[in-house]
């Protein structure tokens, strides 16, 4: 019994995490998503206002440019607005009737103004209710 050695305890490595660990890490991922998410809509909001603003600037170039190659004349109806940019052999607008949809998925709203070749272009808005002060438009109004 003279030459045996004395063990010694050797610290025990570690292998993974322990459950406190884990669960910081997720409160931390937690936190930063709280505070990251409602920036991120915000965004997608702006963006989706954008594009829409953009999509009734083109729409009403088209239909600028459908009213001089037809003397001046501008559809009637919605339903000729949107034949008129969309079909035919030479379109104005390509992609269908669904090419005058806002981001929202909602067709915009075409309006003769007057008896000239006036027109209004209207989108719904982020609300998608009509007539409300969101709703986005080619005409300023007069308020």
């Amino acid at each position: 019994m003279e030459n045996q050695e004395q063990k010694t305890a050797e610290p025990a490595t570690r292998a993974g995490f322990t459950l406190i660990e884990i669960i910081i890490a997720i409160a931390i991922v937690g936190i930063m998503a709280a505070i990251a998410v409602p920036n991120i809509n915000k965004q997608i909001k702006r963006a989706r206002i954008s594009a829409c603003q953009q999509l009734i600037q083109t729409a009403a170039q088209a239909t600028t440019t459908y009213s001089l190659d037809h003397s001046g004349r501008v559809p009637d109806s919605q339903d000729a607005w949107v034949e008129a940019l969309t079909g035919g052999d030479d379109p104005e607008i390509e992609g269908g009737s669904d090419a005058l949809n806002d981001p929202w998925g909602n067709p915009l709203h075409y309006e003769r103004v007057g008896k000239g070749g006036r027109f209004k272009i209207t989108s719904d808005g982020p609300d998608m209710e009509p007539g409300t002060d969101d709703d986005l438009t080619n005409i300023a109004d007069k308020k």
